[in-house]
C-alpha cells in the first residue's frame, strides 16, 4: 500500500519520523527501577543500538541523551559505512507536564510575543503583511530595552541543553527532538547551534526565535529554522499556532478531529498512532495501532491534581486561618464551576469515554485513574488474536506515578510478543505489544505453517492408503485371471477415492476446485509440498495435475511395500505396471521339478 504522506518512508539519519516520536515520548518517563528505560529501548528499536548516556534535568525539564547506531554490527545486508548507519547523538526534550506549573509559565515565557502580535493583527490587520525581518527587529528593539534595564528574561528552560549540545564536537552528528513545549525547545537549540531538529507537534518559533538569538548572542543567521529543521504538526492541533513555522513542516489530518479542542489532535500517542497506519514501519515492529483519549478523565485528574497542590500550599503557608477558609471557600465555587462545565452532566457524547475492548494496562496513574480507564491508550499490537488473550486489566496501583512494564514472555501467546505498558500523567497511559526479532518471529513464522502442513500430511496418508487398497483390489482381479502383471492408472484410481481433491475445468486445464473434508483451501498442501519458507497467496489456483505429481512418488513406493516382483511407472503418464510372476531362474526350477 503506498504511504499517505510524502514523509513517509524519510530518514534523518538514519531515523523515521516515527522513531524520533518513540524517543520523545520516553523523554515524558522518570527513571525508576520500574522504567527500565534500557530494556524499553531494546524492544522498540530492535534494529538499531540505542543506550541511555545521561538523563538530565529532573529538577527543572527532563530530557535525555541517546547514542544511537542505526545499524547493527554484524549486519550484512546493510553497508555498515553508509552515512545512514553512522553514529548520532539524539538530545530528547520532554513536553509540558501539566502537574508544574512553571511549565505553564515557560509556555507563556516563550510564546508572549508571537500572540501580542497576532492579538495586534486583528485591530491592525497590515501588521499581517509585515516580512519577518520587520517583526524580527520589533521582538529585538523589545528585549534590547530591557536588557539596557537590567530586565532582561533569558533564563530558559532550555539553557542547559543548549550548553550541552554546543560543547559536542562538531563532527559529531546530533539530532535534537521533542514534543509540544519540548519540540519548540528542540527547534530553538537546533535553530542556535546549527544541528538538526525534529520536532513533533510543536508551536511554531518563525518569529519568537528572534528573541533567543539577541540574547544568545547566536551566529546563525536569521533564516537558520529553514535549512535544518523538520516539523510534524496535525491539522486541529491548535498548540502550532501560537507562532508560525518555518523549514520542513509536513501537516498531517487528526483522528481525533471531534476533540480538537480538549487537545485531542496534540497528544503524541495518537500521532504515532496516525504515523504507523499512514506511513507504515519500515523496520517492521508493528503491526496496527489503536489510539483512545477520554478528554474528560484528563479533567477531573487535573482539577484533583491542581487542587490538592494550592491546598497542600495554602496548608503550609503563615497566612491567618480565615484568609485561608475564605481563599478555599472561593477555591472549592471554582473547581464545581469548572468540573460543571466540562462533564456537563455527565459528558457529551463526543467527550464520553470509547468502550475498551481487551484493555492489557495495569497500574493507575496520578490522580487516581487507573490505565483501564485513563484518557489515551494506544495498544500497538503484534497480532489482531493476541489482544483476546492477554491478562485483562487487574487495577492494580504501582508506587511510581510514572509506570512501565516489561513482560518477555506471556504463556497464552507462545512467547510471541513482548508487552510494554506505561502511564504519562494525565495524558495518556499506553501500551504496546511488539513482535519479537527478525530471527524469533521468523521461526514463530516457520512453527506456525509446519503446523498448518501438518493438516495435507495426515489427509494425504489417508489417501494414498485408499490408494493403495484399490490398486491391490484391482491386482487380485486380474491375478483371479491368471495374469501375471497390472497396469493401473493413478488417476483413474483417485476418481474412486471419495474424499479425494476434486478438480475443475477451466479454459482446457484442469485445476483444484475442492479440497475435501477438512481443509478450506490449498494452503497446507502448499506449505507440505513447496517448503515452509514459500509464500502462499490466498486464492492463487493450483493444478490438479500438480496434486497427482506430487504424490505419485509416494503411491508408488507404498505400491512396492506389497512385494510384488516388480514395479515401475512409466515416465511421462500416470501409469504404474507391477509384476507378481515367477522370475526366470524359478520357472526353470519349477520345469525341472515337474
Amino acid at each position: 500500500e503506498s504511504p499517505d504522506y510524502a514523509v513517509c518512508g524519510q530518514s534523518w539519519q538514519g531515523l523515521q519520523l516515527t522513531d524520533y516520536a518513540l524517543i520523545s515520548l520516553i523523554s515524558y518517563m522518570s527513571p525508576t527501577e520500574q522504567n527500565d528505560l534500557p530494556k524499553l529501548l531494546s524492544l522498540l528499536f530492535p534494529h538499531m543500538e540505542v543506550s541511555v548516556q545521561a538523563i538530565l534535568g529532573e529538577r527543572q525539564r527532563r530530557w535525555l541523551v541517546l547514542d544511537v547506531k542505526p545499524c547493527k554490527d554484524g549486519d550484512r545486508r546493510i553497508d555498515q559505512s553508509s552515512r545512514s548507519c553512522k553514529p548520532v547523538t539524539v538530545v530528547a526534550v520532554s513536553g509540558t507536564d501539566v502537574t508544574r506549573m512553571t511549565d505553564f509559565a515557560e509556555n507563556l515565557r516563550m510564546w508572549t510575543e508571537p500572540v501580542s502580535i497576532q492579538i495586534l493583527s486583528t485591530m491592525f490587520p497590515t501588521v499581517r503583511i509585515w516580512p519577518r525581518e520587520s517583526t524580527e527587529m520589533v521582538i529585538q528593539a523589545i528585549h534590547n530595552i530591557l536588557a539596557s534595564l537590567g530586565l532582561q528574561d533569558d533564563q530558559w528552560h532550555y539553557r542547559e541543553i543548549l550548553d550541552y549540545v554546543r560543547q559536542i564536537p562538531a563532527d559529531r552528528e546530533v539530532v535534537v527532538t521533542g514534543h509540544s513545549l519540548g519540540g519548540g525547545i528542540a527547534l530553538v537549540v537546533g535553530a542556535l547551534t546549527g544541528r538538526l531538529a525534529v520536532a513533533v507537534q510543536p508551536p511554531g518559533i518563525y518569529h519568537s526565535l528572534a528573541k533567543h538569538q539577541t540574547q544568545h548572542g547566536s551566529a546563525q543567521s536569521a533564516h537558520a529554522l529553514h535549512k535544518r529543521s523538520v516539523s510534524l504538526v496535525f491539522e486541529g492541533d491548535w498548540v502550532q499556532n501560537f507562532d508560525g513555522h518555518g523549514g520542513l513542516v509536513q501537516t498531517m489530518m487528526c483522528d481525533q478531529q471531534e476533540r480538537s479542542l480538549a487537545v485531542g489532535c496534540h497528544l503524541i500517542e495518537g500521532a504515532i498512532c496516525h504515523l504507523l497506519r499512514h506511513c507504515g514501519d519500515q523496520a517492521q515492529r508493528f503491526a496496527t495501532c489503536r489510539h483512545e483519549y477520554q478528554p474528560t478523565s484528563t479533567a477531573v485528574a487535573l482539577a484533583r491534581s491542581l487542587w490538592g497542590l494550592l491546598r497542600a500550599s495554602f496548608l503550609e503557608s503563615s497566612y491567618p486561618a480565615y484568609l485561608k477558609g475564605n481563599l478555599e471557600s472561593v477555591l472549592y465555587a471554582g473547581l464545581a464551576v469548572s468540573l460543571a462545565a466540562v462533564v456537563r452532566h455527565g459528558a457529551p457524547p463526543m467527550f464520553a469515554a470509547a468502550p475498551r475492548r481487551g484493555a492489557v494496562g495495569v497500574g493507575r496513574a496520578a490522580g487516581g485513574v487507573s490505565s483501564c480507564e485513563a484518557m489515551a491508550t494506544t495498544l500497538l499490537e503484534c497480532t489482531a488474536h493476541a489482544e483476546e488473550r492477554l491478562r485483562e486489566c487487574s487495577g492494580r496501583a504501582p508506587d511510581e506515578q510514572n509506570m512501565l512494564q516489561l513482560a518477555s514472555d506471556v504463556p497464552s501467546v507462545g512467547k510471541l510478543l513482548h508487552t510494554v505498558e506505561g502511564d504519562r500523567p494525565f495524558v495518556a497511559s499506553w501500551h504496546v505489544q511488539l513482535k519479537l526479532p527478525a530471527q524469533s518471529q521468523r521461526a514463530a513464522e516457520v512453527g506456525e505453517r509446519e503446523k498448518i502442513s501438518a493438516k495435507w500430511t495426515e489427509k494425504e496418508d489417508e489417501l494414498l492408503d485408499e490408494g493403495v487398497a484399490l490398486f491391490k483390489a484391482r491386482c487380485v482381479k486380474e491375478a483371479e485371471q491368471q495374469k501375471t502383471e497390472a497396469t493401473i492408472s493413478f488417476e483413474v484410481l483417485t476418481r474412486e477415492i471419495e474424499d479425494f481433491p476434486k478438480r475443475v475445468l477451466t479454459d482446457s486445464t484442469y485445476f483444484v476446485d475442492s479440497w475435501g473434508e477438512g481443509l478450506s483451501s490449498g494452503e497446507p498442501w502448499f506449505y507440505a509440498t513447496r517448503g515452509l519458507n514459500a509464500s502462499w497467496s490466498p486464492g492463487a489456483p493450483i493444478l490438479f495435475a500438480e496434486v497427482l505429481q506430487a504424490m505419485l512418488p509416494k503411491f508408488v513406493d507404498r505400491v512396492k511395500d506389497l512385494g510384488f516382483t516388480s514395479t515401475s511407472h512409466e515416465a511421462g503418464t500416470w501409469k504404474v505396471t507391477v509384476n507378481w510372476g515367477l522370475t526366470d531362474e524359478s520357472d526353470k526350477k519349477k520345469r525341472r521339478k515337474d
